[in-house]
C-alpha cells in the first residue's frame, strides 16, 4: 500500500493528466452511446431466435404506437364528443371506441384506443400525452401508453439538481469551501468513464441513470472517507505530501477491499445467463470501479495541486458526535445482534410474498378495468400444415381462445363482427375495414331494420353525430347541425308539458307579447285557463287606468258602465270608507250640499243617542225652532201643523209679554176660551177691580183657584184646563230660565221625542258639528237603511247611497269577483269580464297559470290563428310555412308512432332538409346495430367480402359513406386483405395468432403459454411462441429461478474477500449479515406495501446494499480493530465512527436525493420504479449500516483484535 500510495503522491501530476484524457475519450463515447430499449435483448439467445424468425418472415413495415384512455363518468353523447375531441388531436390517425361493446364500456368506464403516426417513445408521442394532460384536465380521464416509455438518459436540469444536492451536502461536512467542487469534479469524471464504458457493449443498459447514481454515492462515501483521514493526517504532517501519503495508506485497504468485494458479488450476476443482467452488471462493476479509481486518481492529485486554494477557503465543518450512538450501542449491542439475525430470517420470508413484474412497470388505472390485448403467436414450420390444423382446431376450442387466426380459420371458418375486425388487423394492420362498418354489414346480412319514431330519429342522430363518423357522413354536415336544432322538438316529454307564453315565444323565435295576445284571446274564447278574481278596486282600477285608455279595448264595455265605473273609483279605497271625516269632507265625499249633510250627521246623533239626555230652557230652543224654517239642514224636521204648535207655545215663553195686562178677548184668542167664560174669570181674578189681566195671573188663577171653586168651576172646559196648565208650566219655566229634559220638552212642544233630540242636536251643530265624524261606510249604510226617510235631505242620492252600499261593503271586505260575479253587479257579459281579467293579467305579469303545451301552442296557432286571415296576416309566409312544419313534426312526436324513412324525408323535408330516403335507411341501419345486433351473428370472410363486392358498395344507403374514392379504396383494402390473407404463411414459417382474454402478466397467462408449448410439442418440425407475454414469460424462465442462489453464491465470494482485507472472519460475517438484512429488509417492505417488485429492482437494490454496506463495514471494521487492541469496546466504537459516521450517512443521504430526483423527473415508468427500490435500498442502508451493524460488531469485538504469536494484544498503530 505505501508503494501505491507514494505513486499517487509523487506522480500525482501524471495521474492527473491521464485521468483527464480518460474523462475526455468517455464523454466523447458517451455523445455516441445508444440505451437499449428492446426487451428482446434481455433474453437469451436461444430464446431470441423466435423472435428473429418472425422478423424475417413477417416483417412490419412501420411501427406504430397507440395510446390508451380511459373516462369515467360518460353517458353516450358525452363519450361520442370526447372521441370527437381525441381525433382532433394531432398524431392521432383513428379512435377505437365502440360503445356497442363490451371491449370499450365497463360499468361507468369508458375506453379509447388512440392510434397515432409515430413510434413508441418518440418525441410526437411525447407531444400526445402533453396534449392530454393540458387539454382534457376536465374530462375525468387517465391514460396510458401501450409501450412504456424506454429509459434514457437524464436531461441536463436533471443533472444540474442532483449536482446541487451533492454540493449541499458536500458543504455542510467539508473542511474547505473549496473541497466540495474538487469532489463533484471526481463524480463528473466518473459518470462520463462509466457511461464512456458502454462502448465495449455497444449499447447502455437501461438504467444507465442509476448506475451512475450508484456510482456518485460511492464516490461520496470515499471521498469523505479520504477527507476525514486526510485533515487529521495534516495535524501531524506539514507537508501536504506527507499527509496524503498517510491518509491513502489507511484508506487504501478498506476502499480495496469494497471494491473487490463487490465486484466478486456483482460477478454472480454472470452466471445468471441473461444478458440484460449482464450489462446491468457490468455497469454497476463499472461504477465500482470508477469510483475507487477517481478518488485515488483524481480527487488526490486535486487535493494536491489546490492544497493553498483548500487552505485559504478553510471553513468549520459538520463534525456529528456519535459518541451517545456508541454508547447506546454498546448497551443494546446483544439486543441488537439477536434482533440483527431474526429481522434478516424474517425480512427474507416476507420478501418470497412479493410478486414480479418482469416487463411492465406499475400497474396503470387502465388496464385493471380493460385489460390490455393479450396475444400469442405461434410460429411453426409451413411442412407442418397437418399437424398446425390439428393445433388450431384445439386452441379454438379452448374457451381461454377468443379467436385464432391461421390458414384453415381465417377464410372458411365462420366469425363474429369482432373477431372478423381482430383477424382484418392481423392481416392488413390499420388498414382493416372500420369495425363499425363491419357491424353495419353484418346488421344488413343478418339482422331486421326496425323503424323509428320522429323523436328517436332526431335524438340518435344528434347525440351520436358528434362523436360517429359514420352517423355523420349518414345525416351529412348541414342536416346534423339542423337536426341539432329540431332536438328539443323530438323530446315528447317537453312537447306535452305546459310551459308559460316566454318558454313559448322563446321556442318558437316568437315575439314575447304576440305569443301573449294569441294566448289572450283563444283564452277568452275557448277557456281552458282560470281568469281569477278580483276585488272592486283592482277591477276599477284597471278598467279606468287601462280599458278606458286602450283603444283596441275600447268596445269591451258601453260608455255608460264605464262612467259609472269611473263614479264609482272614489268609493275604492277601503282605507278612506273607514277612516271617520266631518261632514264637511263627506259632503265633498258623496257630492252632497254641506248643510244637508250637517242634517244627516245630526240625525245620526240622535240615533246615536247623543242627545237623549240633553236640558234646554223653553225659550232657546223656541227660538230655535222659529229660525230654522228656511235652512237645508232642518229639512223635514216639522211640518206646519208642528210648526203651529210651536208658535202657539213661543207666545208663552216671552217673559215679558206673559205680564203685561190682556183683555178677555185676548186672553179668550190666546186659550182659545170662550170669551165671556174668560170675562167672568178676569173679573173673579180681579175682584172686579179690573177688566185686563196678565196671561201669566190668568193662568195662575184658573189653575188655582177656578178649577176648585164650584162656582167658578162650572163651565170650564177640561181640554181647556189642560191648555192652561200646559201654558202655565211653559210660561214658568221660561220665567225661571229652567232646563227642561227631553221628555219636559216634548211634552211642552207636543212633538216627538226624537224630533226634539233633532231639534237639539242641530241647535248644538254649530258649536259640536266639529266634533261630529263618521266613515264613509257608516254614513252610507246609515242612510241606505232607510232612504225614505232622508229623502227631504238628500233627494235622489239618498237612493243612490241604498244602491251603494253593497258596493263599499265588498270594497271594505276586499270581496274577490269572478268574471261571472263582476258580470252581474256590473250588468255587463261574461265573455266582456272574462277578457277584461285576463287581459288584466297580462298587463300585470300574473299570467303564471297562462300554461300551455307547445303542441297545444302549435295547434292553436294553425287552426286558430292561421284560420283568420286577419290574424294571419301578422305572420310572413316564412314564418307560416315553419309553424305549419313544425306543427307536422311534433305531431309525429307526440303521437310516438313509429314512420318510415319516406315519411321521415317528408317531414325533414318539409323543415327545409334535403336528407333524402337512402341517407335516413342508413341511418335506421346504424340504430338498428346499437339496440339490437347479434354478437353470435358468424360469417366466413369469404362470404363478408363477397357480400361487401356484391351488394354494399353499389347500395345507396352506403352512398354516403363509399364515394367513388372511399369504394375505391374500400376495394382496395378487400383485395389487401384478400392478398394478406396468403401472409400467413410466409417463406418457411406460417403463423397462428392466438387472443385471449386472459390477465396479462398473470397465473393465468403463463398456464396457458405452457400449455401452448405442451401441446405445439407434437409439431414436428421448428417452431417458436412470439409475443409480450410469450417475452415475459421467458424472462420469468431465466430468472425466477435463480436470483436466491445468485445472491447466496454473491454473499459467500463477498465474505471471503472482506475476511482477506479486514482480517477478520467475525467481522466479516457481521457485514455479509448486515448486507442481507439490508437487501431482504427492502423487499421485505415492498411485499408488506404490496408493491410488485420490478425485474431490475432486485439487483438494483442487492448492490446498493451490498457496496454502501461492505463500504461502511470496511472502514468501521478496519478502525475497530485497530482501536481494539489497546481500548475496550466501548472506546474502540467511538473511535471507529469517526472514521464511518459522517461517511455513511452523506452517501446514504445523496443516493436517497439521486434516486428521488431521478425518479422523480423520469419520463418512463421503469427508472421511476427502480429508483423506489434504490430509495429504500439506501435508507435501509443507513439503517442497518449506522445502527445494526455496529451492534454485531460490539458483540464479536472480542475476537476481532489483532494478537501476538503468544496470544497478547499487539501494540495498536498510531493513529
Amino acid at each position: 500500500m505505501q508503494k501505491i500510495a507514494s505513486f499517487l503522491v509523487g506522480r500525482h501530476l501524471v495521474v492527473l493528466g491521464l485521468m483527464t484524457m480518460v474523462t475526455v475519450v468517455g464523454a466523447f463515447l458517451t455523445s455516441r452511446l445508444h440505451v437499449t430499449t428492446e426487451p428482446i435483448t434481455a433474453l437469451p439467445a436461444a430464446s431470441q431466435a423466435g423472435q428473429q424468425v418472425m422478423a424475417e418472415e413477417f416483417p412490419t413495415p412501420t411501427k406504430r404506437t397507440s395510446i390508451r384512455v380511459m373516462g369515467t363518468g360518460l353517458d353516450v353523447s358525452e363519450a361520442r364528443v370526447l372521441a370527437d375531441r381525441l381525433r382532433q388531436i394531432e398524431h392521432v390517425i383513428s379512435v377505437d371506441h365502440d360503445l356497442a361493446s363490451g371491449e370499450y364500456t365497463s360499468g361507468e368506464h369508458s375506453l379509447f384506443v388512440l392510434h397515432l403516426d409515430c413510434e413508441p417513445a418518440s418525441l410526437d408521442e411525447a407531444a400526445v400525452e402533453e396534449t392530454l394532460d393540458k387539454d382534457f384536465t376536465d374530462d375525468n380521464i387517465v391514460w396510458t401508453p401501450e409501450q412504456a416509455r424506454a429509459p434514457g438518459i437524464p436531461s441536463a436540469g436533471v443533472l444540474t439538481v442532483a449536482a446541487a444536492l451533492v454540493l449541499i451536502l458536500l458543504l455542510a461536512v467539508s473542511a474547505s469551501w473549496s473541497e466540495p467542487v474538487l469532489v463533484l469534479l471526481a463524480c463528473a469524471s466518473g459518470t462520463l468513464i462509466t457511461w464512456g464504458s458502454g462502448a465495449v457493449y455497444k449499447t447502455m443498459p437501461p438504467l444507465g441513470a442509476l448506475i451512475v447514481v450508484v456510482q456518485v454515492a460511492l464516490t461520496v462515501h470515499h471521498s469523505i472517507t479520504l477527507l476525514d483521514r486526510y485533515h487529521r493526517e495534516e495535524n501531524r504532517n506539514d507537508q501536504p505530501s506527507d499527509a496524503m501519503g498517510a491518509a491513502l495508506i489507511a484508506t487504501l485497504p478498506p476502499v480495496i477491499t469494497t471494491t473487490l468485494a463487490t465486484l466478486v458479488a456483482l460477478a454472480v450476476l454472470w452466471g445468471m445467463g441473461v444478458p440484460l443482467r449482464i450489462q446491468l452488471g457490468a455497469g454497476l462493476a463499472t461504477a465500482v470501479v470508477t469510483s475507487a479509481i477517481t478518488v485515488f486518481m483524481v480527487l488526490v492529485p486535486l487535493l494536491l495541486v489546490t492544497h493553498k486554494i483548500l487552505a485559504a477557503t478553510a471553513k468549520t465543518s459538520w463534525k456529528p458526535d456519535a459518541g451517545r450512538l456508541a454508547d447506546l450501542q454498546y448497551r443494546c449491542r446483544g439486543l441488537v445482534a439477536v434482533a440483527l439475525l431474526v429481522v434478516t430470517v424474517g425480512c427474507c420470508i416476507m420478501a418470497g410474498n412479493s410478486g414480479m413484474v418482469h416487463i411492465e412497470g406499475p400497474r396503470d388505472q387502465v388496464s385493471p378495468i380493460f385489460p390490455k390485448r393479450n396475444q400469442v403467436v405461434l410460429l411453426h414450420s409451413s411442412s407442418d400444415t397437418a399437424q398446425a390444423s390439428a393445433l388450431v382446431n384445439q386452441l379454438a376450442a379452448d374457451p381461454r381462445v377468443d379467436q385464432v387466426t391461421a390458414v384453415p380459420t381465417v377464410t372458411t371458418i365462420p366469425q363474429s363482427a369482432g373477431q372478423m375486425a381482430t383477424a382484418m388487423d392481423t392481416l392488413v394492420p390499420g388498414e382493416g375495414l372500420d369495425p363499425d362498418v363491419l357491424r353495419l354489414v353484418y346488421q344488413d346480412m343478418f339482422g331486421e331494420v326496425p323503424e323509428m319514431s320522429a323523436g328517436e330519429f332526431i335524438t340518435f342522430v344528434t347525440s351520436q353525430a358528434a362523436g360517429d363518423p359514420l352517423i355523420a357522413k349518414g345525416a351529412g354536415a348541414a342536416n346534423a347541425v339542423r337536426l341539432r336544432g329540431l332536438l328539443p322538438y323530438a323530446d315528447r316529454a317537453a312537447m306535452v308539458a305546459a310551459v308559460p307564453s316566454s318558454a313559448l315565444a322563446e321556442r318558437f323565435g316568437l315575439d314575447s307579447a304576440r305569443v301573449e295576445q294569441m294566448m289572450l284571446e283563444h283564452y277568452a274564447a275557448k277557456g281552458g285557463v282560470d281568469p281569477g278574481a278580483l276585488t272592486l278596486r283592482e277591477f276599477i282600477d284597471f278598467i279606468v287606468d287601462h280599458v278606458s285608455v286602450d283603444p283596441s279595448m275600447s268596445g269591451t264595455l258601453d260608455a255608460n258602465t264605464m262612467e259609472e265605473l269611473r263614479g264609482l273609483r272614489r268609493y275604492t279605497d277601503a282605507r278612506v270608507l273607514q277612516t271617520p271625516i266631518s261632514h264637511g269632507a263627506m259632503s265633498s265625499l258623496l257630492d252632497v250640499d254641506q248643510s244637508r249633510m250637517l242634517g244627516v250627521y245630526a240625525r245620526h246623533q240622535v240615533d246615536d243617542g247623543s242627545y237623549a239626555q240633553t236640558t234646554c230652557s223653553l225659550p232657546e230652543i223656541i227660538s230655535f225652532l222659529r229660525t230654522i224654517n228656511d235652512q237645508p239642514w232642518a229639512l223635514g224636521l216639522m211640518d206646519d201643523q208642528q210648526r203651529s204648535k210651536v208658535e202657539a207655545v213661543a207666545r208663552f215663553t216671552d217673559t215679558t209679554a206673559i205680564t203685561v195686562p190682556m183683555n178677555a178677548q185676548a186672553l179668550a184668542e190666546t186659550f182659545s176660551m170662550d170669551i165671556n167664560q174668560v170675562s167672568h174669570l178676569v173679573t173673579a181674578a180681579t175682584k172686579g177691580r179690573s177688566t185686563t189681566t196678565s196671561m201669566k195671573d190668568f193662568a195662575a188663577f184658573v189653575l188655582g183657584s177656578a178649577v176648585v171653586d164650584p162656582v167658578l168651576s162650572v163651565g170650564l172646559d177640561p181640554s181647556a184646563v189642560a191648555r192652561i196648565r200646559d201654558a202655565s208650566a211653559a210660561m214658568t219655566a221660561s220665567i225661571q230660565e229652567t232646563q227642561l229634559d227631553v221628555s219636559t220638552l216634548t211634552s211642552l212642544l207636543q212633538m216627538p221625542a226624537e224630533q226634539v233630540q233633532l231639534a237639539l242636536a242641530l241647535q248644538a251643530a254649530e258649536g259640536e258639528s266639529g266634533f261630529w265624524s263618521y266613515t264613509p261606510s257608516q254614513l252610507i249604510n246609515y242612510v241606505a237603511t232607510d232612504p225614505q226617510r232622508f229623502v227631504p235631505l238628500l233627494g235622489d242620492k239618498a237612493v243612490a247611497m241604498q244602491q251603494l252600499s253593497p258596493f263599499i261593503t265588498g270594497v271594505i271586505e276586499g270581496t274577490r269577483f269572478t268574471p261571472s260575479g263582476m258580470a252581474s253587479r256590473f250588468g255587463a257579459r261574461v265573455q266582456q269580464m272574462n277578457q277584461i281579467f285576463l287581459l288584466r293579467q297580462l298587463r300585470t305579469g300574473t299570467t303564471q297559470t297562462w300554461v300551455m303545451s307547445p303542441a297545444d301552442f302549435l295547434i292553436m296557432v294553425t287552426d286558430e290563428v292561421f284560420a283568420d286571415p286577419g290574424r294571419a296576416a301578422q305572420f310572413d309566409q316564412a314564418a307560416v310555412t315553419s309553424l305549419k312544419a313544425l306543427r307536422s313534426l311534433v305531431d309525429s312526436v307526440v303521437s310516438q308512432a313509429r314512420v318510415s324513412p319516406t315519411r321521415m324525408a317528408e317531414l325533414l323535408g318539409a323543415m327545409g332538409m334535403d336528407t333524402g330516403v337512402p341517407a335516413i335507411q342508413l341511418i335506421h341501419l346504424i340504430h338498428a346495430t346499437r339496440i339490437a345486433f347479434d354478437e353470435t351473428w358468424r360469417v366466413s370472410m369469404d362470404e363478408l367480402l363477397m357480400h361487401i363486392r356484391t351488394k354494399v358498395l353499389d347500395d345507396p344507403r352506403f352512398a354516403s359513406l363509399t364515394t367513388s374514392d372511399s369504394r375505391y379504396r374500400v376495394r382496395e383494402t378487400l383485395d389487401k386483405v384478400d392478398g394478406a390473407r396468403t401472409t400467413l404463411t410466409g417463406m418457411r414459417f406460417s403463423r397462428v395468432v392466438i387472443n385471449t382474454h386472459l390477465p396479462v402478466e398473470s397465473d393465468e397467462t403463463t398456464d396457458f403459454i405452457n400449455d401452448v408449448e405442451a401441446r405445439s410439442d407434437t409439431l414436428a418440425a421448428e417452431h417458436y411462441l412470439v409475443g409480450q407475454q410469450v417475452l415475459a414469460h421467458q424472462l420469468a424462465d431465466a430468472f425466477d429461478g435463480r436470483w436466491v442462489s445468485a445472491m447466496a453464491v454473491a454473499g459467500l465470494c463477498a465474505l471471503a474477500v472482506m475476511v482477506i482485507g479486514c482480517q477478520s472472519i467475525s467481522g466479516a460475517l457481521v457485514s455479509l449479515l448486515s448486507t442481507y438484512c439490508g437487501i431482504w429488509g427492502s423487499l421485505a417492505l415492498l411485499a408488506a406495501g404490496g408493491d410488485r417488485v420490478h425485474l431490475v429492482e432486485i439487483p438494483i437494490i442487492h448492490a446498493i446494499v451490498t457496496v454502501l454496506v461492505i463500504a461502511h463495514g470496511s472502514v468501521f471494521v478496519t478502525r475497530l480493530r485497530r482501536e481494539a487492541a489497546v481500548r475496550g469496546t466501548q472506546e474502540s466504537l467511538r473511535a471507529a465512527h469517526e472514521d464511518s459516521f459522517r461517511a455513511i450517512l452523506v452517501a446514504s443521504a445523496a443516493l436517497i436525493g439521486l434516486a428521488g430526483i431521478v425518479g422523480a423527473a423520469a419520463g418512463d415508468v421503469t427508472t421511476a420504479v427502480v429508483c423506489r427500490g434504490a430509495t429504500l435500498a439506501a435508507g435501509m442502508t443507513l439503517l442497518v449500516a449506522v445502527f445494526a451493524t455496529p451492534c454485531g460488531l460490539a458483540v464479536v469485538n472480542r475476537w476481532m483484535a489483532p494478537r501476538s504469536p503468544v496470544g497478547h494484544p499487539r501494540r495498536a498503530a498510531t493513529d
